[in-house]
C-alpha cells in the first residue's frame, strides 16, 4: 500500500507497518513491502539490524548494493544474534522469538556510516539499537526506529530500545537537522511542523518511562526490589502477556535502570542469587 508520494519518493506500508521508502534517485530504505516495488533501485540502505527492516533484502541480494551501519551488519547478516542477546546469549526457542527479529540474514556490500553527498547524509541515531543510523535524503528524514509514532506509545505504553540516554540525544539531533518530511520506522509520516511535535512526544515519553521505573524501585524502600519484578510491574501495567512480549520489555527497563545507576540514583546489588535494585538518591531528571 502506498502511504505517501511526491516528486522525490514513494513511501510504502510494508509488513509490520514498516515504512519502505523508494526514491527516484535509485535508493530504497528498509525494504519490507513484500512485493516488487524496487524497479530502478540500485542501492538499499538499512537503518538497523532488526529483521522487520530488511525483510525484502534477501531477494534483492546480488541485484543491488546493500548498505548497513558497520556495527549493525552482524545482526543483518545473522539475525540470530538478536535472539541470543535478548536471552543472555543462551539459545532461545524460535517459537517464542518476537517476529520482528525473525528473518533470514543477507550479505552487506558496504557500510553506510558516513555517506555524504548533495542529496544524502547519514545521521547517527543510536539508542533503539547500539549503532542505529538514519538517512537524510533529498529533504526526507528516514528515521527508522529512532522515532516512534505517538499512536504506538499510546497503544503499547513502552517501546523497544536499549539505551534511553542515546535515544534521547538522537531525538535532539534529529530536531536540528534540516528536513521537510519525517519518516518513522512504523506508521504515519509527518511534515516538519508536526514531526517536531512527534519528536517532542518521544522525548516526553522517555522521561515518563524513566520516572515510572524509578518510582517502582523507590516504593520498595531500603530493601529494594528484584530487577525482574520491576520488568514484571511494567509488563502488568501495560498488558504485556506471553514470553515474547515480556522479552521485549526487558531491554528498555534495563536501559533505564542502567542510566539511573550511572547517575547515582539507583544501585544494583545481589540478593539471594538474584539481581535487585534500590533507590539511593531522590529522583532528578537528566538534563
Amino acid at each position: 500500500m502506498l502511504r505517501f508520494c511526491n516528486d522525490s519518493v514513494k513511501i510504502y506500508e510494508g509488513k509490520f507497518d514498516v515504512n519502505t521508502a523508494v526514491f527516484k534517485n535509485g535508493i530504497a530504505t528498509d525494504p519490507n513491502v513484500g512485493k516488487n516495488v524496487y524497479d530502478g533501485v540500485k542501492e538499499i540502505l538499512i537503518t538497523h539490524g532488526h529483521a522487520d527492516h530488511f525483510g525484502d533484502a534477501l531477494f534483492l541480494e546480488g541485484k543491488v548494493k546493500i548498505l548497513a551501519p558497520r556495527h549493525e551488519t552482524p545482526l543483518v547478516e545473522n539475525p540470530e544474534i538478536n535472539w541470543r542477546g535478548m536471552y543472555s546469549w543462551a539459545k532461545l526457542p524460535e517459537d517464542i522469538v518476537t517476529p520482528y527479529f525473525l528473518g533470514r540474514g543477507v550479505g552487506v556490500d558496504e557500510f553506510s556510516d558516513s555517506l555524504e553527498g548533495a542529496d544524502i547524509k547519514t545521521v547517527p541515531t543510536h539508542g533503539h539499537t547500539p549503532s542505529h543510523k538514519s538517512y537524510l535524503i533529498d529533504g526526507i528524514f528516514v528515521a527508522g526506529d529512532s522515532v516512534h509514532c505517538p499512536s504506538y506509545w499510546e497503544k503499547f505504553g513502552i517501546l523497544y530500545y536499549v539505551d534511553p540516554d542515546r535515544m534521547m540525544e538522537s531525538l535532539k539531533v534529529i530536531k536540528r537537522e534540516d528536513w521537510d518530511l519525517l519518516v518513522p520506522g512504523h506508521g504515519d509520516v509527518f511534515e516538519r511542523r508536526e514531526g517536531l511535535k512527534v519528536i517532542d512526544t518521544n522525548i516526553k515519553m522517555l522521561r515518563e518511562k524513566e520516572r515510572e521505573i524509578y518510582e517502582i524501585v523507590r516504593e520498595n524502600g531500603d530493601d529494594g526490589v528484584e530487577e525482574m519484578e520491576v520488568i514484571a510491574e511494567l509488563a502488568r501495567k501495560y498488558g504485556f502477556k506471553g514470553v515474547k512480549a515480556v522479552l521485549v520489555v526487558m531491554p528498555p527497563v534495563r536501559g533505564h535502570i542502567s542510566s539511573m545507576c550511572e547517575r547515582g540514583l539507583l544501585e544494583l546489588f545481589e540478593r539471594g542469587g538474584k539481581i535487585a535494585v534500590k533507590a539511593v538518591k531522590p529522583y532528578r531528571q537528566k538534563s
